[in-house]
């Protein structure tokens, strides 16, 4: 099968339509387009989600480089514990239950709360009712995956808990 194309027209239309490409550094102006429709261009993305990329980026680089589990807290409840990791800019609160099925270990989140030490910097949750909640709780869940890499080392201080504190599987 050949195609055959023929020869393409660069010559401007009366509308400016894709037949002719726009050189860099063009004003929306000179296109058609609204000044203040800045969403085809993306400059809208960073004025609205900038600090909240930022904050996002923060909180996953720090929980991605944490080497420790900061602290593990027993709650009320059994088998239930809150884990907390901190970094260079963020601390992130794990609360999860311990499950043992088959004689493994693991464990099932049931929240988790990120908060930067930054100023203007969101606070990840699952709380909220701000007008991005959708897109904070849709990183929150990421935040929780990337906390989830230290499962092995979070496990393993739960079970070097003295047995007061850690009552697994009773």
């Amino acid at each position: 099968m050949r195609f055959e194309t023929g020869p393409v027209s660069t010559k401007p239309t009366k509308d400016k339509t894709m037949t002719e490409m726009p050189h860099v550094g063009a004003e929306p102006q000179e296109f058609g387009i609204h000044p203040d429709d800045r969403c085809r261009f993306g400059t809208d993305l960073q004025d609205r989600f900038g600090f909240l990329l930022l904050g996002f980026n923060a909180a996953h680089f720090d929980l991605l480089e944490a080497r420790k589990i900061g602290s593990i807290r027993r709650t009320e409840e059994p088998d239930i514990f809150e884990v907390e990791i901190g970094g260079l800019s963020t601390v992130s609160t794990l609360t999860t239950a311990v499950i043992c099925e088959e004689g493994e270990l693991r464990l099932e989140p049931i929240d988790f709360r990120n908060i930067s030490w930054m100023p203007l910097s969101p606070v990840f949750s699952y709380d909220g009712d701000c007008a991005d909640a959708y897109i904070i709780r849709l990183m929150t869940c990421w935040l929780e995956k990337s906390f989830l890499i230290h499962e092995p080392a979070i496990l393993e201080a739960i079970r070097a808990l003295p047995p007061s504190e850690s009552t697994i599987g009773a």
